[in-house]
């Protein structure tokens, strides 16, 4: 979804969430092979 002006909702609000969480430690756009822009790519921690 896009807003009125044609910026990402739903990216935003997901990127805004994954700095929340401890078991992420890094995320980012997936490479045009992999799902480009509607996709994100996660680095979680291991399981402890």
């Amino acid at each position: 979804h896009r807003s009125s002006n044609g910026e990402p909702v739903l990216k935003k609000k997901l990127f805004r969430w994954l700095q929340l969480r401890a078991d992420i430690l890094a995320y980012c756009e997936a490479a045009p092979k992999d799902g480009g822009s509607g996709a994100t790519i996660l680095l979680m921690s291991a399981k402890s």
